[in-house]
């Protein structure tokens, strides 16, 4: 049977979480993930290697300026507001190569093309996008990275950084249950400072 549109947003609604997903929010559904071309989902495939290169080129750029081999107003201006402990600890050997796991970039599509308007690096969002991702791959929908690719990619950056995820420790497991409990990317993360989280996939139509 075909689905109809009415049938989706049934089973997308029927799908949400008891506890909501963001407090004293509304939300406008969609019977389908957001399409982009081919092209733009291989552009999105590569984005995250070459935003990591820049991230890392950033970072040798403030450690040459504040040991005066740039410009010292560079290592000035990104060290305002921060506390003189914490500049001293970040520029010790054993941190200061250090880059952000997660890179998440704010992406604005224009007419021809895209923008990027911020680079965070905290992790809010992926368990509302794990969601998405799975309810809409419950439709037969071709989620670009599948019905379970957000929480793999994060478990794989916990595993490496964060021991207490592994589901042999007290706390890991109490958070894998958690998480299991609710059949779903589910509400594990404080996503409190992201309102807006879109669900790609990939037009059959390029």
């Amino acid at each position: 049977m075909i689905a109809t549109v009415e049938n989706k947003l049934d089973a997308i609604r029927g799908a949400l979480p008891s506890e909501g997903l963001f407090a004293d929010k509304d939300w406008l559904i969609s019977p389908e993930a957001f399409p982009i071309s081919q092209k733009f989902a291989s552009e999105l495939e590569q984005l995250g290697h070459r935003l990591f290169v820049f991230q890392r080129a950033c970072n040798q750029l403030y450690q040459l300026s504040f040991r005066g081999k740039q410009p010292q107003w560079i290592a000035k201006y990104l060290d305002a507001g921060k506390p003189a402990k914490l500049v001293v600890l970040s520029r010790q050997k054993i941190f200061r190569d250090e880059l952000p796991r997660v890179i998440r970039p704010d992406l604005i599509l224009t007419e021809k093309s895209y923008i990027i308007a911020e680079i965070d690096s905290v992790p809010g969002g992926i368990g509302l996008t794990g969601w998405l991702n799975r309810t809409y791959s419950a439709l037969g929908q071709d989620v670009i990275g599948g019905e379970d690719g957000m929480l793999h990619g994060f478990q794989m950056v916990l595993h490496t950084e964060r021991p207490t995820s592994n589901i042999q420790h007290r706390i890991g497991a109490f958070w894998r249950r958690r998480i299991m409990s609710h059949n779903q990317a589910a509400m594990f993360i404080d996503s409190s400072n992201y309102s807006i989280c879109r669900i790609f996939r990939r037009s059959r139509r390029s």
